[in-house]
């Protein structure tokens, strides 16, 4: 049997208006006095703001059979300006602003704003814009 070492990990309060946990010297997550959970920031803005350091951010992955995986933006205010938002941004000159649904090994959906394209809405049958697409929206016409 071999014995793993396991690398330290703490939890630092520098003030007593944040919790911060760290490892290997960086802090990781934080949770300052209003309840709002930083990932990879130390002065989140939002109730849960996540930076990563790579290209993902997080992912949400059922893995029992019979249930559905779902994400729900959900607001429950009822006067006028109590609007949801799902808002999925690039820069200018970056890549596409997209969403795609697949089912694996078979269909590949995806629609979004081609950047390369003068950001003509498009619908595309495969896993990007602009090579096989199916409808193109651009001002008022399609």
């Amino acid at each position: 049997m071999s014995v793993k070492t396991v690398p330290l990990h703490r939890v630092i309060s520098p003030s007593s208006t944040k919790q911060e946990f760290a490892t290997s010297g960086t802090t990781r997550l934080t949770i300052d006095d209003g309840g709002d959970i930083g990932i990879g920031i130390t002065s989140p803005t939002y109730a849960l703001d996540i930076v990563p350091g790579s290209a993902s951010a997080f992912r949400v992955k059922g893995g029992t059979n019979g249930a559905d995986v779902n994400c729900q933006i959900y607001n429950t205010g009822t006067s006028s300006g109590d609007g949801s938002l799902l808002d999925i941004s690039t820069v200018a000159g970056a890549g596409d602003p997209e969403i795609r649904w697949s089912v694996a090994g078979n269909e590949n959906y995806t629609m979004g704003l081609d950047n390369s394209d003068a950001d003509k809405l498009k619908i595309s049958g495969g896993t990007s814009l602009g090579s096989s697409d199916y409808m193109t929206f651009y001002g008022n016409k399609i």
